[in-house]
């Protein structure tokens, strides 16, 4: 991995995230979502070729957030992108994205999507702040028990 850490907060630093990580993914995961995915979940996908991403760990080795994604040619989709709610604001996910696109960058640039829920307004805001386009949407995209669906933007950046 290139070393970026002059663009982290303070304190933080960036590693590649494996299966051995499963049980802290969940974890992390847990926080953020309705509908977590399990460890063997992240351990299954991270063993899957073209399947990986950052971790985001403090001084103290505190994991704070981590970014998974797949790869496929010269597409790179993301999977998943979680910061623990005590460490939101640190700028811990913007750090995480800028890791994926210098890696990407590093590897001869690669389309990067991803979809996010229409109305999460913070994560939105976020992928604009980081370069990240709208390109598309797709209807009904998200089920909720007991709620509407919603719809996913799908976001690019190239």
């Amino acid at each position: 991995m290139t070393d970026h850490s002059k663009a982290f907060p303070e304190g933080v630093h960036i590693d590649k995230v494996s299966s051995a990580h499963a049980q802290v993914l969940e974890a992390l995961h847990r926080t953020s979502f309705e509908k977590p995915w399990a460890a063997p979940e992240f351990a299954q996908l991270l063993n899957h070729p073209g399947t990986g991403g950052f971790i985001a760990f403090n001084a103290r080795l505190t994991p704070l957030g981590f970014i998974l994604v797949r790869s496929a040619g010269d597409e790179v989709e993301i999977l998943t992108l979680c910061v623990d709610p005590l460490y939101r604001g640190q700028k811990i996910a913007t750090s995480l994205l800028n890791s994926l696109v210098a890696d990407c960058n590093s590897r001869g640039g690669v389309k990067i999507i991803l979809e996010v829920e229409y109305n999460n307004q913070p994560a939105l805001d976020l992928y604009e702040r980081c370069g990240f386009g709208r390109v598309g949407e797709r209807p009904e995209y998200y089920r909720k028990r007991g709620k509407p669906s919603g719809a996913a933007i799908i976001m690019a950046y190239s």
